[in-house]
């Protein structure tokens, strides 16, 4: 099999509704695998009460790191790697958001492609 990693920067926002918002990435197509080297969270607008980074597939919600009491424009970093297989995707739910805060985040990683050997 000859595998192919490919890095990639991802930026997800969304204008926040009171209460809890979810920005999710897009599912790990078949035959990929994706490596999450770095994910960056930050409500730009007012502070949150939490904020998960979880994986999700169809066996459910799995929680990777949370952060209590989220400052308002403060970044927070998770630099531990972690994988995604194929039908999974990242989600990061902030909690206690205002209506209209701008909610941001940032990943770093690679996808491989496995493909069998011409």
């Amino acid at each position: 099999m000859a595998q192919k990693k490919m890095p990639f920067d991802l930026v997800l926002t969304k204008t926040a509704s009171a209460g809890s918002n979810d920005l999710s990435a897009e599912r790990v197509k078949m035959g990929r695998l994706s490596c999450i080297q770095r994910v960056g969270v930050e409500n730009e607008t007012t502070a949150c009460t939490d904020v998960r980074i979880m994986k999700v597939g169809g066996w459910g919600e799995f929680l990777i790191a949370e952060q209590d009491t989220v400052v308002a424009a403060t970044l927070y970093w998770y630099d531990k790697p972690f994988y995604l297989i194929e039908g999974e995707y990242l989600t990061v739910r902030f909690t206690g958001c205002t209506a209209d805060d701008t909610l941001m985040v940032y990943v770093a990683g690679w996808d491989e492609i496995r493909r069998e050997k011409e």
